[in-house]
């Protein structure tokens, strides 16, 4: 499940990339991308709500089951994004670890939430790595890479890098020498969601 859909699949498109998932012996996940709609609906949804999470698992995950035979194994069930969509796909992983056995974080918005930036919430909101403080570990694991030149992120991502691991969470973290790049982007979330869903061999019959 990939979020900025719009991006992931016109403007960088991914797909033709995850078929190729196939020749290097890993298994080919149905891809599904979800839209942003528009900045506004964009910066409500996906820094950590609940109600968006709950969307995704009460109402979008059944229908993919239904609809696609889609597994319902959460280890075998990635969330993924870049900015906002890698924040959101960690809180989810986090959050719904009985859906959602992996996230993706491509240069993550970890300094979320940050007074003054548009579509802020109240005081009460906290971010992910407060979150954590109240979280239990559980099984769902995480694939995080960020930019050396991304000045506003890179800090905010090991550190959330740091708790994620200091809480016994597994994390594959890998930094890049570069900055807010699309292409790349693209790149690395094929290969985080490779090495997250592994070798096709290795697990029982994919559906979907």
């Amino acid at each position: 499940m990939v979020f900025d859909g719009k991006v992931a699949a016109v403007e960088i498109p991914h797909a033709l990339a995850f078929d190729l998932l196939a020749e290097r012996g890993v298994r080919v996940p149905l891809v599904v991308m979800i839209d942003s709609i528009d900045p506004a609906t964009r910066s409500r949804e996906l820094p950590c709500s609940a109600e968006f999470l709950e969307a995704l698992t009460g109402d979008l995950l059944p229908w993919l089951r239904a609809e696609w035979n889609a597994t319902g194994a959460a280890d075998s069930v990635l969330v993924g994004g870049s900015s906002y969509g890698g924040l959101a796909a960690t809180y989810a992983a986090l959050h719904a670890p009985q859906h959602f056995g992996g996230a993706v974080s491509l240069s993550g918005s970890f300094w979320w939430p940050r007074p003054g930036m548009p579509g802020q919430p109240d005081e009460t909101a906290q971010s992910v790595q407060r979150q954590l403080d109240d979280l239990a570990t559980h099984g769902s694991r995480f694939w995080m890479t960020a930019g050396e030149l991304e000045p506003r992120l890179i800090e905010e991502n090991r550190e959330a890098r740091d708790l994620l691991r200091a809480k016994g969470f597994d994390v594959d973290y890998r930094e890049f020498c570069g900055g807010y790049d699309y292409a790349h982007r693209r790149d690395a979330l094929v290969a985080g969601a490779a090495a997250l869903l592994g070798p096709a061999a290795a697990h029982r019959p994919f559906r979907g």
